[in-house]
């Protein structure tokens, strides 16, 4: 799978994933857009964002569609958690966070 797949996919749950620490940093990445009063907080407006920017590219859904076997993801995980990015996350990442975030977006 090409890495602008991956990021299609995985950005949207990693995004949810780090509201918990970055919120207020969304909210200034979606400042000025019209949030629906159903949407609970500024990640999870950014998240359907991003969703909705993936699916009229015609980007699959889920790691699932593009034939990951859901055995793999641990391994994914590690080899997630080895990567310089996951230092500049906005919460501590490491494999055992890897792994949620690559099971929710199976």
């Amino acid at each position: 799978m090409t890495h602008g797949v991956a990021l299609a996919i995985l950005l949207p749950h990693v995004v949810r994933w780090n509201a918990q620490a970055a919120d207020d940093l969304y909210r200034d990445l979606v400042n000025g857009a019209p949030q629906p009063s159903t949407v609970p907080s500024a990640g999870e407006h950014l998240a359907q964002r991003l969703v909705a920017i993936g699916r009229s590219g015609g980007f699959p859904a889920d790691l699932r569609t593009t034939g990951v076997p859901e055995r793999d993801l641990s391994a994914l995980a590690e080899a997630a958690a080895a990567q310089w990015t996951g230092t500049f996350n906005p919460r501590p990442f490491g494999a055992r966070e890897a792994l949620e975030v690559y099971q929710c977006a199976y």
